[in-house]
């Protein structure tokens, strides 16, 4: 969407003014011509939006915009920023499906004195705001069990076999935390999105697409900027046709893990897989 404009706008006479920033979920630019500006601004989001300032030269007419099409790159890359919102949903914005099963597997590299790899597994059914879920962490070949409920804004952990309240919200920590991954590494991997055909998931009609990108495809430095540990990601993700929802992803990632100098301290692999069923056929309840 931005190269659009940074290609389109010299050729048609106008000079970049002003900070510009681009990134995979937005862009902000300036531009002008004599006493002509034109201020863009873009939101990758539920849904999309681009806003188009124009201020023309005095006594001149009010212009008409002309839309522009979308090269098939940039559409890819859209429905994978955005599928994952759509699923999730937002503060103000629901998931698009009533309800769904979800099933997780990551396997997470970070540094603390030494590499340390965290896998976990993480089957949850989730209905609006409401997510049965259990989490089964593996570090250095031990494994640590949570099953917990987030009810709305109240959490609920099974303990024994009982459900009691958890006031502090720890047990469903890990569950708000993991997609954390999942949306730094679509992101990078966006921005060198190809489609790879379509399939069916569940019975879903779906779009196929590749993800290569790299955080040096990140013009903006953003990526960088935040300090995230993902340079280079390479994986597959399917994208419900119907609803833009993601239905599945296969994604391996390669990481700069630092220590607290910022100093590199190893380079290594990282991974994760989503997987979606039963779209509005589950329901959550406590027992």
């Amino acid at each position: 969407m931005a190269d659009l404009y940074v290609s389109a706008m010299p050729g048609a006479g106008f000079s970049a003014v002003g900070d510009t920033w681009v990134g995979p979920m937005g862009a902000t630019m300036g531009w002008s011509k004599g006493d002509q500006a034109v201020q863009v601004a873009a939101a990758i989001g539920v849904p999309t939006t681009v806003s188009i300032t124009v201020r023309a030269p005095a006594g001149a007419p009010n212009p008409s915009p002309k839309p522009q099409p979308t090269a098939p790159g940039q559409a890819g890359q859209m429905r994978v920023i955005n599928s994952f919102t759509l699923l999730q949903g937002s503060d103000t914005v629901p998931s698009v499906f009533s309800s769904y099963h979800l099933e997780v597997t990551t396997d997470s590299p970070s540094w603390s004195d030494k590499l340390v790899r965290t896998v976990s597994k993480i089957p949850a059914d989730v209905e609006g705001v409401n997510v049965h879920f259990t989490m089964r962490d593996t570090v250095a070949g031990k494994t640590t069990t949570t099953q917990a409920y987030k009810m709305g804004d109240k959490s609920y952990e099974v303990v024994k076999g009982k459900v009691v309240a958890d006031e502090t919200g720890m047990s469903t920590l890990g569950y708000i935390t993991w997609p954390l991954d999942v949306v730094v590494a679509l992101g990078i991997g966006s921005f060198r999105t190809a489609s790879d055909g379509t399939a069916t998931i569940d019975g879903r009609p779906v779009e196929v697409y590749r993800i290569t990108g790299t955080v040096a495809d990140d013009v903006s430095g953003m990526f960088a900027s935040f300090g995230f540990p993902v340079t280079v990601v390479d994986g597959t993700v399917w994208v419900d046709a119907a609803t833009g929802a993601l239905l599945k992803a296969d994604v391996g990632y390669t990481a700069e893990l630092k220590n607290s100098d910022q100093k590199v301290r190893v380079t290594t692999k990282g991974s994760f897989t989503v997987v979606i069923s039963k779209a509005g056929g589950t329901t959550v309840s406590l027992p």
